[in-house]
């Protein structure tokens, strides 16, 4: 790989990255108020949502390697840290938790839903 073909590699990850964040904040899957209700298991739509995703991702790859686009030989999946995820996945859970519950108390924060209301 060559710097020309990295920088474009790099550029193009982090455009999709920039849109798929404005894409979930413009929906409101970016709510801290939903996204707690997903953690306690009340609202499933964050969950569809990226369900659907890693679904419709997975055939697409699978769809690409029958017609010869994708090889899956090149493709590198990482090791999975199993406790290392469950240790930060809860951090961030905990973490969203505390948010939310002093969410309303903390009226001088600007949050995700003021920006869509103006």
């Amino acid at each position: 790989m060559n710097y020309v073909t990295g920088s474009v590699e790099i550029f193009v990850a982090i455009a999709f990255g920039i849109l798929f964040g404005y894409f979930l904040e413009v929906s409101g899957l970016g709510s801290p108020k939903k996204l707690n209700a997903q953690f306690t298991l009340k609202d499933w739509s964050v969950f569809k949502v990226m369900f659907t995703s890693i679904v419709v991702a997975s055939l697409g790859l699978w769809l690409f390697s029958l017609v010869g686009l994708v090889d899956f030989s090149t493709i590198n999946i990482q090791t999975t840290y199993f406790w290392a995820m469950l240790i930060g996945g809860s951090l961030l859970g905990i973490g969203f938790r505390v948010a939310n519950k002093f969410e309303e108390k903390n009226s001088g924060v600007v949050k995700s839903q003021d920006l869509h209301d103006s």
